[in-house]
């Protein structure tokens, strides 16, 4: 009995430690991938924003060789193009809620490349730096840049909009594109220490439940072992 009772209150606890662990999320680009030398319309999905704290401005850097890049409009935000970086100012967007960002540019005619759009999202307290590149051995960074890969030029194709930036949403922002540039040329802020402490907090929870499941796992066993065959 004590057995059965030790292993249900290690699964609780390790339910409670796959809660704890940091979301693994991103800033989606839709599409993912266009023709080379197109003109399309890239709605980038944010979808959080810095822990706890809300979303109030928004930069970024336009990927070499892309042009006539053009934010949607969005309710409640403004938005700029000066020197390849998109910037947006407005909100709040409430951090539990995804902004969708669209913007309309035209692509270069490179195809094979992927293109990287660092993106720095500053909120009331914090921000995240979404400009890593791909890891040398193919593994995803901690934060990545949104990618866009360019297929093969269509003839006749010149054009393409993501369903996503045909349908306006209260709340959703616009955001700009930018380049396969370094992380260190993304857009002009600097990371803060209360980025770095609430990027934290999270992995810190996540290994201590952790921590709970082993120790209580550890009980169970214990307790199995001194009470015998039931």
């Amino acid at each position: 009995m004590r057995f059965r009772v030790a292993v249900g209150a290690a699964l609780v606890l390790l339910g409670v430690a796959a809660l704890a662990r940091p979301a693994f999320a991103h800033v989606e680009p839709d599409p993912g991938s266009v023709p080379a030398a197109s003109t399309a319309t890239i709605t980038f999905n944010l979808e959080h924003g810095c822990e706890e704290s809300d979303t109030v401005k928004l930069e970024m850097k336009l990927a070499d060789g892309v042009t006539d890049a053009t934010p949607a409009p969005i309710d409640g935000w403004t938005s700029s193009v000066a020197e390849g970086v998109i910037t947006w100012t407005g909100g709040p967007q409430p951090h539990d809620q995804a902004l969708l960002i669209p913007v309309e540019m035209t692509f270069p005619n490179d195809a094979g490349q992927v293109l990287l759009f660092p993106l720095v999202q500053t909120c009331e307290q914090g921000e995240i730096r979404w400009v890593d590149p791909p890891n040398p051995d193919g593994s995803e960074p901690e934060d990545p840049a949104p990618a866009i890969t360019l297929t093969a030029a269509v003839a006749g194709q010149t054009t393409t909009t993501s369903a996503a930036a045909s349908t306006s949403a209260a709340g959703t922002s616009a955001a700009p594109a930018t380049s396969a540039a370094p992380a260190t040329s993304a857009a002009p802020t600097t990371a803060t220490p209360d980025d770095e402490k609430s990027d934290g907090t999270a992995g810190v929870i996540a290994i201590v439940a952790v921590g709970i499941v082993v120790i209580v796992g550890l009980g169970a066993w214990l307790l199995a072992r001194r009470a015998g065959p039931s």
